[in-house]
């Protein structure tokens, strides 16, 4: 079943999500717990949870488990979501995008499932309006290395430097599909052939010249100026009150990111690690992710 396409208005900004409502047999959607919203990391894009949906929905349906409302969503400045002009994107910015389609979409509850840079998103959303989320699935991403406030003028001044130069050099593109499938290949080599040319095909846009550029806005190339405070993010993991659920793999190089000491600030969490799976588990292991998932939602 390929998901309906929708787009909510955010403080003036577009954000675009894909809806898969399953409905029963008599063609209305039924009563099968909190839709669960589905969160990407940096430079992705909703469809990138195209695998684990499709076997979120077959494993659902063999186990006899409802299928629950699933939506992903493309945060700002990704996917076909809006830009941001004359401003940046932050994290802050993104939890009203949760929270915006949330309630354009009239859903008061649900659960959260976050990859990487979205997994930080959905931590922050379960702390900022705990009464509202049921379950948070944090794939792969308690956030970067701590920074010091030491760090900040120099952070600021790079990101300066990289609007600058991103002013005067706009991206250069790419000449073909199969170029834009090999760099993407090359910072994800689990792909496969066909999922690789999946998601350049929804990924990316054509120019005028003729050449493919991705989707997401180029500013997200540039140093963000603000660092991620860790004391700061702590406070919002200890506001969590639903259960969490947190996925790494084993292949990642992340691990370092994801450590106990974290963990602990959330009240009621349990840890699943998924052999083989690099950093983008949705992708690489699609089957055994939603089987976990399942497991923990019905739990």
């Amino acid at each position: 079943m390929d998901p309906r396409e929708g787009r909510v208005s955010v403080c003036r900004l577009d954000i675009h999500y894909l809806d898969w409502d399953i409905p029963d047999a008599s063609g209305t959607s039924t009563d099968r717990g909190a839709p669960l919203i589905l969160l990407h990391g940096f430079l992705d894009l909703a469809w990138s949870f195209a695998p684990f949906v499709e076997a979120f929905r077959k494993q659902s349906a063999d186990a006899g488990v409802p299928t629950r409302r699933l939506i992903a969503l493309d945060l700002r400045g990704h996917g076909d979501s809006g830009w941001v002009h004359g401003g940046y994107y932050h994290f802050p910015d993104y939890v009203l995008d949760v929270v915006g389609v949330a309630d354009g979409l009239g859903i008061r509850r649900f659960a959260l499932l976050g990859q990487s840079m979205g997994s930080v998103v959905a931590s922050l959303v379960a702390g900022t309006v705990p009464e509202r989320v049921e379950r948070l699935v944090l794939v792969e991403g308690l956030g970067p290395p701590d920074m010091s406030p030491d760090t900040a003028p120099d952070r600021f001044r790079q990101w300066l430097k990289d609007m600058g130069r991103l002013a005067r050099q706009p991206p250069r593109g790419m000449a073909s599909i199969e170029e834009a499938m090999e760099r993407l290949k090359g910072h994800h080599p689990h792909l496969t052939e066909d999922l690789a040319r999946f998601l350049v095909e929804k990924g990316t846009h054509r120019r005028e010249d003729g050449r493919l550029l991705w989707k997401h806005d180029p500013m997200h190339r540039t140093r963000g100026p603000q660092p991620f405070y860790l004391t700061q993010v702590a406070a919002f993991w200890r506001q969590v009150a639903c259960p969490v659920l947190f996925v790494t793999g084993t292949e990642s190089p992340f691990h370092a990111f994801n450590d106990a000491e974290r963990r602990k600030c959330f009240a009621h969490g349990r840890g699943v690690d998924i052999q083989g799976a690099g950093h983008m588990i949705h992708r690489d292991a699609p089957e055994r992710m939603a089987e976990e998932v399942i497991r923990f939602l019905v739990s």
